[in-house]
């Protein structure tokens, strides 16, 4: 079963790097084992960022998390909170 990981970020970096930032570890991300997907989010309002991830397996999911790449995150984004969500991926509606 496919699974999902959702990961709020909040940052005092401006919203520019932020997005600076994101984009130069793009490439990184594309080479993550049994990731199927992953979106980058700003929130206008707060400031925050987000990633939505999808994998192909739980398993991979939790490689992932053990990875130097998922622990480099907070330095990467100088991050002052962040909120991890796991859950099974159910239904997958696409236009």
């Amino acid at each position: 079963m496919r699974a999902i990981l959702s990961v709020r970020i909040s940052s005092p970096l401006p919203a520019d790097e932020l997005v600076r930032r994101m984009n130069a570890r793009a490439a990184d991300f594309a080479a993550v084992p049994g990731l199927v997907q992953k979106s980058f989010g700003l929130d206008p309002l707060s400031g925050d960022i987000c990633g939505i991830y999808i994998f192909e397996t739980r398993a991979a999911l939790d490689a992932y998390r053990a990875s130097p790449l998922a622990t480099s995150i907070p330095a990467a984004y100088a991050a002052t909170e962040i909120r991890r969500e796991i859950f099974d991926l159910v239904n997958l509606v696409q236009n």
